[in-house]
């Protein structure tokens, strides 16, 4: 029996099944080249992982142009035959919390790195910084 002082469980929201996500099938000579708008299949946060709801991302010239290329910190996109995401720095909402997850909820805004041009994230939730507010500003802390 539930009490009055339990909270009825927490409805998560509604996921589309799909989303956009900005990519590059391929290393190339620039981000023009290698940029490509897809829609992508809804993930499910896997272990250790959250999917987040992104709501704003940073704009690095430098740092897309390395990663379209696949040169200094960013030489393992040479290697990925799916291709990889675009985007670095990003803030948004959890929407969506994997197994063994525990210092993140779904609701909490967030800042993270990795696939920020997109409608939605899966993040490594070791790397996630919580946010009062999702913000235009708060992108730039992370």
């Amino acid at each position: 029996s539930i009490s009055q002082h339990d909270s009825p469980p927490k409805q998560l929201p509604k996921l589309p099944t799909t989303f956009h996500a900005l990519r590059a099938d391929a290393v190339g000579s620039s981000f023009r080249d290698v940029a490509t708008i897809k829609e992508e299949p809804m993930p499910e946060p896997g272990e250790g992982e959250v999917l987040v709801k992104v709501r704003f991302a940073g704009i690095n010239g430098g740092c897309e142009t390395f990663r379209s290329r696949g040169e200094a910190g960013f030489e393992g996109n040479k290697n990925k035959p799916d291709g990889f995401h675009l985007g670095a720095e990003g803030a948004g909402t959890v929407v969506r919390t994997g197994p063994g997850v525990e210092k993140f909820s779904v609701g909490e805004d967030v800042l993270f790195i990795g696939g920020a041009f997109a409608e939605y994230a899966i993040v490594n939730s070791a790397t996630l910084i919580k946010v009062k507010e999702a913000s235009k500003e708060a992108v730039g802390l992370r």
